[in-house]
């Protein structure tokens, strides 16, 4: 359909159903949100990697789309309607010539889009387990299908590269920096070229899958249950490719919306499903890839007549910049350090912006010590000292497993942030007994003043059960930090990113 006939079948859609339509329309269709159903009309355009100029090439992709996004989303992809025209009436006839066809979908709420919600800080803990679990079981129900193992080759990997770097040339100094552009293609060219056995390995593991190819929280509503959507159809090399390609993509967006924890909670509840921790060498890289795609695509945005040209340019740019810090990472030295210290000394907070840029998980013992008693993180628990979920038996469980979980990361390539308050020196021994003589983990003591650490116990604190009174208790019985190598101390009551500098200052000697 040309525009003046998209207008027409709005016309007829409204009057049969009384009631106005909004149109979403983006490059590649038109979407007609009724209230009750949407209808996805592909626009005939042809951009060489996406083609749906002629109309059997649309009603191909119809079919396709559905076949996808059924695999996840059964409820919501319903079925394909065809569009005709019979005289001065453009609408789903029953008589007339087809000149389109559109998929009937089920219309959910446009503000329950996960990245509206986002946006409003509303995505919680729960929805991420939810979300992984999602994501978890579609990739594990996926069958490993020889033909598409090509997509995970080094040659369509390096050309996915090339097609990036040469379609982001004209963005050099607009959206990208020379100096970022210059070293995210050194630094991927690099890793490419010296982790060939990385990429042969998931190959021959059979981990190129048909996935979603799109996963990100603007492909996501959150309802009654997670619902994915607008899986990719139209191009093989988008949608076949590691399965850590695709949640890398998920974990970048979280990072992109500056919710790091978030993206550490993604990843470990998907692999407690998958058990896949041989992608974690690679997830570096692929996050750069999908910060890289991102940068490129809203950047393309500035060549269309939009409104908002300084957002998207902002936007595109952040995206560049998220590359650009992973790529500095790609060949980082892996790393187990372990924050501690008493309650409200800042240690959850200085781990989580310090991992950004060291490339590491956070795995924390409030997160932990709740999931262990099947309790969500986020759900308040105001339990007295020593009692119950923090009773001696219950914490030295949550340590064990805590640093054992480290341990598997540590193992699978990448670098770990253990955050828990390790007051007893019994909680300290447990890491060397279980970590060995193989892993060699940095201590980072954070500590500061009593009414920095007050000030900060008044703020709501969902996770974690640190108060006041719990801290008075808790510091007569912190036990004295000795005989620790690799240990570094830190007053965390200055400016957050002061303390990070002093921190990496005093890295460099060890």
């Amino acid at each position: 359909m040309n525009e003046k006939e998209v207008i027409k079948f709005k016309e007829t859609l409204e009057k049969e159903i009384k009631k106005n339509i909004q149109i979403i329309q983006t490059h590649t269709s038109w979407v007609f949100l009724t209230g009750e159903y949407a209808y996805k009309i592909k626009k005939p355009v042809n951009f060489g990697f996406l083609n749906y100029s002629t109309l059997p090439l649309r009603y191909k992709y119809c079919q396709l789309e559905l076949k996808l996004n059924r695999r996840f989303s059964r409820e919501i992809y319903l079925e394909i309607l065809p569009i005709r025209k019979y005289k001065n009436k453009i609408g789903f006839l029953t008589t007339g010539e087809i000149i389109d066809y559109a998929i009937k979908m089920k219309e959910l709420p446009q503000e329950r889009i996960m990245t509206n919600l986002l946006l409003k800080n509303e995505i919680d803990y729960l929805t991420i387990k939810n979300l992984a679990t999602v994501v978890g079981n579609f990739h594990n129900s996926l069958k490993n299908d020889k033909e598409d193992l090509i997509y995970g080759s080094l040659e369509i990997i390096r050309y996915n590269w090339d097609e990036n770097f040469y379609q982001t040339k004209d963005f050099i100094n607009k959206t990208i920096k020379e100096k970022q552009y210059n070293l995210i293609k050194e630094a991927v060219e690099k890793f490419i070229f010296e982790k060939e056995d990385l990429f042969l390995k998931r190959i021959k593991e059979g981990k190129i899958k048909y996935c979603h190819g799109d996963l990100h929280s603007q492909n996501i509503f959150v309802c009654d249950k997670i619902y994915l959507f607008d899986g990719i159809e139209f191009n093989k090399r988008f949608a076949i490719s590691d399965t850590f390609s695709e949640i890398a993509f998920m974990i970048m967006d979280l990072e992109f919306y500056e919710r790091k924890d978030l993206a550490d909670y993604f990843l470990d509840n998907y692999l407690k499903i998958t058990n896949d921790f041989s992608g974690l060498p690679l997830l570096t890289f692929y996050k750069t890839y999908r910060a890289y795609v991102r940068g490129k695509v809203i950047s393309f945005l500035l060549l269309q007549e939009v409104e908002e040209k300084e957002k998207i340019l902002e936007k595109a740019k952040r995206y560049f910049e998220l590359a650009s810090t992973y790529a500095n990472n790609l060949f980082g030295e892996k790393k187990f350090f372990i924050f501690f210290g008493l309650i409200g000394s800042g240690k959850s907070f200085i781990a989580e912006k310090l991992s950004v840029k060291k490339e590491a998980i956070v795995l924390k013992t409030d997160v932990v010590r709740k999931e262990l008693a099947n309790i969500s993180p986020e759900e308040e628990r105001k339990v007295a000292y020593k009692k119950n979920i923090y009773s001696y038996f219950f914490s030295r469980k949550t340590y064990k497993y805590l640093i054992k979980r480290g341990k598997k990361y540590y193992e699978n390539g990448y670098s770990v942030f253990l955050d828990g308050t390790f007051n007893k020196k019994e909680w300290r021994d447990m890491v060397k007994k279980i970590l060995n003589k193989k892993i060699s983990p940095i201590w980072i003591y954070l500590y500061a003043q009593e009414k920095i650490i007050k000030e900060r116990l008044k703020k709501a604190r969902k996770i974690s059960n640190g108060r006041w009174e719990i801290f008075r208790q808790m510091r007569k019985d912190f036990q004295p930090v000795r005989g620790l190598k690799n240990l570094i101390k830190i007053d965390n009551s200055k400016n957050y990113k002061k303390v990070i500098k002093e921190i990496e200052k005093k890295l460099f000697y060890l």
